[in-house]
């Protein structure tokens, strides 16, 4: 699991979704937080991390589960500079960048979060009428979303037999 993102609350969440992920499959991984201070760029510290990794032979993965789009996009141009088939001998997604994962090379597996304009005008509603009290959670979130699978992922060999 990668980030280069500044930890807030979402990032924070998604790390939270991650390692409770791995607990109920009893999967081991290794969550990489090398996050940029804030307004810095998070995509070319990503390639730079995961080059760094790959030079190394510290990246054994078959998989990469990327917190931002950002951070896929670095690591994803790392990999295939490296010689690594991506959706082939390692598959890697996003929690993030569903707007953009279609059109990216090669495309890219991410979590589609529906629009929130539904869930925006619910509450501008009540707060422009409040005839009555608010009924309900106070945060409003979709209860699931979809998954894009892209390019980016698939059967995943051994690292270890990638020269």
């Amino acid at each position: 699991c990668l980030n280069t993102q500044p930890e807030d609350q979402v990032i924070t969440q998604r790390m939270e979704h991650w390692s409770l992920w791995q607990r109920m499959h009893n999967v081991r991984g290794r969550l990489i937080r090398e996050a940029v201070l804030p307004y810095e760029h998070a995509t070319p510290k990503a390639y730079e991390v995961t080059k760094a990794m790959l030079a190394a032979g510290e990246f054994t993965a078959t998989a990469l589960i990327c917190l931002t789009n950002a951070a896929a996009t670095g690591a994803i141009r790392a990999l295939l500079e490296h010689g690594v088939r991506v959706g082939k001998d390692v598959s890697v997604c996003s929690m993030e960048g569903e707007t953009q994962a279609r059109y990216q090379w090669p495309s890219r597996t991410v979590l589609e979060i529906p629009e929130s304009d539904l869930y925006v005008n619910v509450c501008m509603n009540w707060f422009d009428k409040r005839t009555e009290p608010w009924v309900g959670p106070y945060l409003l979130e979709p209860s699931s979303v979809n998954l894009f699978q892209g390019e980016s992922t698939g059967p995943a060999v051994r690292m270890d037999r990638i020269s």
